[in-house]
């Protein structure tokens, strides 16, 4: 193996694929979001098995802002959806 193909192979092994980010976005982030991150991250893995560098990082940094905005709104809907039981809670005992 010479140099430069063992340049492309530690670099390529240095790019994420954000496989398991993007399951755990399936249940608990937003689903369809979940779905499409998970579609990048495989996308990401075969562009990584094809030695194809940029492809590879450009399909991770997809993948990467897609599993953030999911997580994002699904952190954001838990909470709203906490805060309204709490409120609903609250507003029980006071008529009561």
């Amino acid at each position: 193996m010479d140099i430069e193909a063992h340049k492309l192979d530690v670099e390529i092994r240095k790019v994420r694929d954000w496989t398991v980010w993007s399951v755990l976005n399936i249940f608990l982030g937003w689903f369809i979001l979940g779905i499409i991150a998970l579609i990048f991250s495989i996308i990401c893995r075969n562009k990584k098995r094809e030695n194809d560098l940029e492809s590879a990082l450009k399909w991770s940094k997809a993948a990467f802002i897609v599993n953030l905005v999911s997580t994002i709104l699904g952190i954001t809907c838990y909470v709203i959806f906490i805060v309204f039981i709490v409120l609903a809670g609250v507003a029980v005992h006071t008529t009561v």
